[in-house]
């Protein structure tokens, strides 16, 4: 499984709400172009729309928030719940949107994904948690059918007051910047360079996305040749500026779409931060 831009983190909620030297096959160097400016930094890859989604963070605190929710309900009908970490890493939600750029990463996993124990640890815990719970505990947390029980009503506390909106629209938006960037004149000329660069060095990709994309790499673990041409992509990446560009194209279109559509994002807006103030004022209360 190899990296892939990222998706709007806010799914969570409408799931609650409804430089080494370039390597050549050969073996040899091949000329390059002159450096661009420096890559954007993942952190820094901030978007308009990304005020209205939750990020890791977000969704952290609202687990956390949930979590105990459930527990403070349990007790009352005097079982147990427990605990789970829900701490979360700082958000970078657009790393990856335009193609690889982590130089260290690439060396050492090409196209693949970096290993994740904290949330590998935290699904375990999650499995080991539901795996271990009794008949008794199955029924207080989750009801008879599956879908009420501590778990819904924690649900419920979290959405009170949240008002309705359309996330789909968010999603819409998102998807619609990102298409029509990548057909903005300055991105099409930064990857037609890319491609170039690219093709110097004896990869043939027209696109960032075709070389993250490339079939060759679904593999367990990252063949020397998908760590050279990712490797590569970077040093392409950097020289060209694509990142850069193609997330300065993004964030014009996002800021007139933003405009255009101020009323449908206020509502957003309004409903995630709803969502987060309970989830602030909930944490560590008993249900009524």
């Amino acid at each position: 499984m190899h990296a892939r831009h990222s998706a709007a983190a806010a799914v969570i909620l409408v799931a609650a709400l409804g430089c080494s030297s370039l390597h050549t096959p050969s073996g040899t160097d091949s000329p390059l172009p002159p450096p661009g400016p420096a890559a954007t930094e993942p952190a820094q890859l901030v978007l308009p729309m990304d005020a209205y989604t939750l990020n890791e963070r977000d969704a952290a605190l609202i687990s956390t928030a949930e979590d105990r929710l459930i527990q403070a309900c349990m007790a009352r009908h005097h079982q147990r719940w427990p605990l789970l970490d829900h701490s979360a890493p700082t958000p970078m939600p657009n790393q990856n949107r335009y193609g690889l750029t982590d130089a260290t990463a690439a060396e050492q996993l090409g196209y693949h994904p970096p290993p994740d124990p904290q949330a590998d640890r935290q699904e375990a815990q999650h499995t080991a948690r539901d795996t271990a719970l009794t008949t008794a505990q199955q029924a207080a947390a989750y009801g008879p059918d599956g879908q009420s029980g501590c778990h819904a009503q924690a649900r419920r506390a979290l959405l009170r007051g949240v008002p309705q909106a359309d996330w789909n629209l968010l999603d819409r938006l998102t998807a619609d910047s990102y298409a029509r960037s990548r057909r903005t004149t300055q991105v099409v000329t930064a990857i037609r360079a890319w491609s170039a660069c690219m093709n110097r060095a004896g990869h043939d990709y027209a696109d960032p996305m075709d070389a993250n994309d490339d079939p060759r790499w679904d593999t367990p673990q990252p063949s020397l040749d998908e760590i050279a041409t990712a490797r590569t992509d970077v040093q392409c990446t950097q020289r060209t500026a694509v990142v850069l560009t193609w997330w300065k194209a993004e964030t014009a279109i996002q800021r007139k779409l933003t405009a255009a559509h101020r009323e449908h994002l206020h509502a957003l807006s309004q409903a995630r931060e709803g969502y987060l103030a309970n989830a602030r004022d909930l944490e560590g209360q008993g249900l009524e």
